[in-house]
């Protein structure tokens, strides 16, 4: 997890990150300000409500869900029990930083056990 969070926090654009359980509890992350309970807590009210409307609507699993501000976006991917979160400006081209995420992810998802800081 360390490592994506890594990849993450040099590429152009991206101005922090955290991965947290679907219930909003933070695993990692790279957020400044301290703010990282807060936002995994917003995030995961987003999540649940947003998948359980696409569930409803036949647009199940949710592979990514962005969140466009005057401010910049917000980039929210599950993965396997756990969440990603990015937050980024609203200019820059993610798709180099999350391409390589995404094989990052695959890794993390194909580990047999992914141990969670309880």
């Amino acid at each position: 997890m360390k490592e994506i969070l890594q990849k993450l926090e040099g590429a152009p654009g991206v101005r922090g990150a955290l991965m947290m359980t679907h219930d909003g509890v933070v695993v990692a992350g790279t957020l400044e300000g301290g703010e990282h309970a807060r936002v995994a807590a917003f995030l995961s009210a987003v999540m649940v409500s947003i998948e359980k409307s696409a569930e409803t609507l036949g647009l199940v699993p949710l592979l990514r869900l962005t969140l466009t501000t005057a401010h910049g976006r917000l980039l929210l991917m599950p993965v396997g029990d756990l969440a990603l979160a990015v937050i980024a400006d609203g200019q820059t081209d993610l798709t180099p930083a999350l391409t390589e995420v995404a094989g990052l992810t695959r890794r993390l998802l194909r580990q047999t056990r992914i141990d969670v800081p309880v």
